[in-house]
Order: C-alpha cells, then structure tokens, then sequence
C-alpha cells in the first residue's frame, strides 16, 4: 500500500502498489494526482554465519552487503522525500491553481459560428479559451419577433471547442433575419474545476465580452444571420403580417363569442330549454373552430397569448349551463385579464408590422408614426365595433349579436383619422379619437361616440 498526500489540497491518498507511477483523481478536489513510484522492500536481518539462498538477484554477494543494499536504498528514498517533498504544501494552506485557459490578464474570446443547411435546422459551433468543461447557453432568435425558436446548454471542450445539436424545427426556419447567441451563465453554476480557473465569482474574466449583471459575471457573445437570400427580409415581413392578420381574426372571433354568451344570459335563453340547446350546439361548434384554428398557428407564444381568454369563456358558458352566476362573474373576470393580454400582443405584433411598412415604404405611410396601432374602434352609440380586417378593408359588427353589419373599403389615413367608404350605403365616414364623422354634401358632421380600442399615433 502507497501513502501520499494530495499536492493540490493534502487530502491524504491511500493506493495499491500496482498504481505506482499512474494518476488518478482525489476524491476531495478532483483534480489529478500521480502515485509516487516507492516501493515497499521488506528485509529480514539474517545472522551472518547463517548464508541463506536468495530469491532477490543477490546470490554471490558477502552477506554484509545483502543486508546493507536494502538498507541503503530506504535511506536513499527518505532523503529523496525529505529534499523533494520540502517545498509541498502544507495541509490546510491554499494550492496555487495554473489558470491555462484564463488569467487575470487575459481577455475572454468567444467565436459563434451558425451553420445552416438547406431545408434543415441550425448547428451552432464556436471556439473561446474558457476554460474546459464551462457551461454555455445557446439560443436562436428572430430578428424581427424577438421569438426565441430554440435553446440548448452545451460544454466546453479540452481542445476550446463547442457544438450545439440541431436547433429549430426539423424542416428549418422559415426566411428571414436571426441571431445566434452564446451565453455563459454566472460562476456560480459553472464545475468548480472552471471557478478555479475563472475565479468563484468570475472575477478572472476580462474583456468586452463580460458582462456583470445583478447575480454576476457573465460573457456574452452573438452572430447575426440571414436564412432566405435576398429576399429574405421581405419574407419575414410578409409573413409577420399574415400572421397578425390571423390573430386578429381569432380575437374577434374570440370576442364575438363573449357577446353572444352575454346576449344569452341577459335574454335568459337558459329557461327556453329548446332556445338554449340550439343556441349551445351552434356556441360550442364555434368555439371548437376557433380553439383549432389557434392550436394550428405556428409560434407556441402566438398560440397562448391569442388563445388566452378562450378558457374564462368556456368557463362562462358552463356558468349559464349549470346556472352558477358566481362562476360566470369570476370567468367573466377572468376573461377581461386574458383579454387585456391579448389586446397588447396584438399591439406589439402591430408595431413590427407598421415599423416595415414605415421603413421599406416611406412614401406610402410618410403621414403615419411607427406606433399606429389603430385597427378596432368602439362605436359606443350604437353598440358596435368597426374593426380592420385586410388590406383595407374593414368590417362593422353588431356587439350584441356578433354579425356583421357593413362592409368598408379605407380610402385615407392620417394622424387625426381614418376615412372608410361603405359601398352597400354609399356613404364615407372617418373614425376620429372620440367621435365618428358622416361626410354628407361635402361636409363633415357628427354621428356616433367612440374611440380607439388602441391608442392613436402621438
């Protein structure tokens, strides 16, 4: 058996005599230790008139020196650990740790490097001289959007390398601008062989790479990239576009739902018992067509964010159901705050979209500010909502019943208002901040209160 101390924390080391000369890991610090190569030699003192034969190489020699040889040579190896072992570190003093892959003066480096293969996810290598085994955070997302599309955590190799394993989904990101970001977390969730080296709190890392935030260090690094071609940039705003038309869809979808239940309540159809199943057969139907139109959009924060309120208003009509009026108030509560939601998810996806017609169309949209937001105004006279629903052409609905009243191409828009022309009617009105104006006989005049469902442009 081998006794030996650790030389990085002391810990004392118990090996077998075949690991002599190996290395191996001590189970205190983890780091790796060499087993001294000293080897045990037992001797018996023999009486010198008593030659014995001898199975150690020695045969031949005066009986003195078989005794003294071995003698010699375990004075020879404690002299050795006397003047070898002098300059080791004491038990409980602090071990000098060689930082190779950081030093205090040393700047982070860290390369990302997104590869993107035709029709297929993203793959995401790089090199830096971190240290091996440090944690890193790597994450694609959309440049317009700000989606996050994927996420993954990988290690450091020996040789400073990383790879990720396919990101995005398996037929590819759709055309457009991304980002590739690389993140290592704070020391504190890093191994503690990378805090030797990188310091407990990463007080080793320099450069323009680090950053120190309210939990800790932390070194950030990213790589913009371009899925599609030329044509790329277009595409994505295309698509953002196509895509707010169909959550706009779903909410007034949504809240025509939440009129026709109010209606019902209000009417009392419950007690018509033949009223109130026709009218559940043709709700719940509804409800189901809209419930899978949302669960067939393709971003999963689109899908909960459009699709929020449609739980308060399940909720709501089993309150009627069963007449449980507590249980229609709280999921009518409930409905406004998932409403609200909704409401602002629309309006940032809004701002993308107005944000492209402003920067790839000046001309078009020279009058209007990156924040024009309007696409629903309240008609609070009449108990109707005009609301956009493509290109420019917008629909007025009737809140109580949920149907569509008149049909209106937009013919102008400005800060002040929007001008919408109905062919049925063969009139041109225009929604201001807080009224509706007719224009009859070449003059503007008063017909209705209202106001925007989002704010107008400053």
């Amino acid at each position: 058996m081998i006794d030996f101390e650790c030389p990085h924390c002391g810990n004392q080391i118990h090996a077998q005599d075949s690991a002599a000369g190996k290395r191996g890991q001590c189970k205190k610090c983890g780091e790796s230790a060499r087993v001294p190569d000293v080897t045990h030699v037992p001797f018996e003192h023999l009486p010198a008139d008593e030659p014995t034969q001898s199975t150690s190489g020695l045969t031949g020699l005066p009986v003195s020196l078989k005794v003294g040889l071995p003698v010699l040579i375990v004075l020879l190896l404690f002299a050795g650990f006397i003047i070898f072992g002098a300059n080791r570190p004491k038990r409980g003093q602090p071990v000098a740790v060689n930082r190779v892959a950081i030093a205090e003066d040393r700047i982070v480096s860290l390369t990302v490097v997104p590869n993107v293969s035709q029709g297929g996810p993203v793959v995401v290598s790089g090199t830096t001289n971190l240290p091996a085994e440090t944690s890193l955070m790597i994450s694609l997302e959309d440049v317009l959007t700000k989606q996050t599309h994927a996420e993954t955590k990988v290690a450091v190799s020996p040789d400073g390398t990383f790879k990720s394993g396919p990101l995005g989904p398996p037929s590819g990101l759709k055309d457009g601008p991304y980002v590739a970001s690389v993140v290592m977390p704070i020391a504190r969730v890093q191994p503690e062989s990378v805090r030797r080296i990188i310091g407990s709190d990463g007080q080793y890392l320099k450069g323009s790479l680090v950053e120190t935030g309210p939990v800790g260090v932390s070194v950030h690094a990213e790589t913009k990239f371009t899925i599609g071609g030329q044509d790329a940039v277009a595409n994505q705003m295309t698509r953002a576009k196509h895509d707010l038309d169909q959550y706009r869809a779903s909410a007034i979808q949504i809240e025509q739902l939440f009129t026709r239940l109010e209606s019902a309540k209000s009417e009392r159809l419950r007690d018509d018992s033949a009223g109130w199943g026709e009218f559940a057969r043709k709700w719940k139907s509804d409800f189901g067509n809209i419930q899978k139109s949302i669960h067939g959009l393709d971003d999963p924060y689109a899908r909960l964010c459009v699709g929020g309120p449609l739980g308060p208003i399940n909720l709501m009509f089993s309150g009627i159901a069963f007449e449980d009026h507590g249980k229609y108030q709280r999921s009518k509560s409930d409905y406004a705050e998932r409403l609200k939601e909704l409401n602002d998810f629309l309006q940032k996806c809004a701002v993308i979209t107005q944000a492209n017609v402003t920067s790839n169309d000046a001309e078009k949209a020279s009058d209007l500010d990156n924040d024009d937001l309007r696409f629903k105004w309240l008609n609070e006279t009449y108990n109707t909502s005009v609301h956009w629903v493509k290109d420019k052409v917008w629909e007025e609905v009737d809140n109580k019943t949920g149907r569509v009243s008149y049909v209106y191409n937009e013919t102008a828009r400005i800060k002040e208002h929007i001008e919408i022309f109905c062919p049925k009617r063969n009139y041109e009105v225009r929604l201001l901040a807080g009224k509706m104006e007719l224009k009859k006989d070449g003059k503007w005049g008063w017909v209705a209160n209202g106001k925007w469902d989002a704010p107008a442009p400053k």
